[in-house]
């Protein structure tokens, strides 16, 4: 091939092989995304669940498969929550008294928040193991009355099953309950953010 032959090709080979170039970029950028993603949801504490939809927060620790409408043990203040025929609480009933907790959690980490200056960090039995007095301070600040821990140290809801807490921020927390099913992440969550 001639060298004026060849000059004519150049800039569409240029062209072809920036294009190319764009391509595998934005595919490796689309892969490490999902692996980055996929990384967290195992490498800290709590892992999506096969149901949980892509790109929500952690899931708490499965939950236990209780369905008493007994308070959890050691928690005589919480009132009795009318029971469906299944065991479970009644779900407009149960879902006033966990929008209730929900409160007194936020004011329990407000409180917490206050006195050490930033929100706990860390699992649900971490973040009550900190509000308990294993923090700076040895403040004691939780559990909010009515509410109790289960055997784990973790913060549990009216069916037992440990709160969820998600850091959004240094001084914002997203505190969920799986709700009457007893699954994180199904549509009758109960969650305050």
């Amino acid at each position: 091939m001639s060298k004026p032959e060849a000059e004519p090709l150049r800039p569409f080979v240029k062209q072809r092989i920036l294009v190319t170039f764009g391509i595998c970029v934005v595919l490796l950028g689309g892969i490490l995304f999902a692996l980055h993603r996929d990384w967290f949801a195992h490498a800290l504490p709590g892992t999506f669940p096969p149901d949980h939809p892509p790109g929500a927060a952690l899931s708490a620790p499965p939950a236990n498969s209780g369905g008493s409408t007994q308070p959890a043990a050691g928690n005589n203040n919480r009132p009795a929550t009318p029971a469906t025929p299944g065991g479970n609480p009644a779900p407009e009933d149960a879902i006033a008294v966990t929008l209730q907790d929900l409160e007194k959690i936020s004011r329990m980490l407000r409180d917490y928040r206050t006195s050490m200056g930033s929100d706990p960090v860390g699992t649900n039995a971490e973040i009550m193991k900190s509000i308990m007095g294993g923090n700076p301070k040895k403040a004691r600040l939780g559990p909010p009355e009515g509410m109790s821990l289960n055997a784990n140290g973790e913060l549990v809801d009216p069916w037992g099953t440990p709160f969820f807490f998600h850091q959004l921020s240094g001084d914002h927390m997203e505190i969920r309950s799986a709700g009457p099913d007893l699954r994180m992440w199904t549509r009758d969550d109960i969650v305050r953010k």
